[in-house]
């Protein structure tokens, strides 16, 4: 199969399978697969799949979600420190299973958090303001990673 996923201000996930037509029939929709929804009070700000037909959304209203896709239901919800809006998510990559990932967000910090737990167990400050994290990519030594902010900087972790 050949998952895509996208979300946005109705607060769900739309996941299509675009490799089949045959699918779960949906609204009238053939290759629409799942409709994750009623987990997040405001918009998805980033998707990133899983394996195991898993799937985490990220939100405007500070929360992850992960979850099960074949069952369109959610696994666990993971909560933020801060009301600020997340808006980017970045997975970690470990060499048998992804069990971390980074938000990003507009108080300023990145936060790393694992599927075991429910809150994040680290944060970093990005930089000595608290300019919006848009983006998150984490180096394939997985012990790095890079941010880049609304007020133009990038910074290396």
């Amino acid at each position: 199969q050949t998952l895509i996923a996208c979300g946005g201000l109705d607060k769900t996930c739309y996941v299509y399978d675009l490799t089949n037509n045959d699918g779960l029939h949906i609204n009238g929709n053939k290759s629409l697969v799942a409709s994750l929804k009623e987990q997040h009070n405001a918009y998805i700000s980033a998707i990133k799949p899983l394996p195991d037909f898993r799937i985490l959304t990220a939100s405007g209203d500070a929360s992850c979600v992960l979850w099960d896709i074949v069952k369109s239901e959610p696994i666990q919800t993971f909560t933020s420190d801060s009301s600020s809006d997340f808006t980017t998510m970045e997975i970690i990559n470990t060499p048998n299973e992804s069990i971390t990932f980074m938000t990003g967000s507009v108080d300023g910090y990145v936060r790393i958090y694992d599927l075991r737990q429910k809150s994040h167990i680290h944060k970093f400050k990005n930089g000595d303001n608290y300019s919006d994290v848009n983006i998150i990519k984490s180096f394939k030594n997985n012990t790095s990673f890079v941010t880049g902010t609304e007020d133009g900087k990038i910074r290396f972790y």
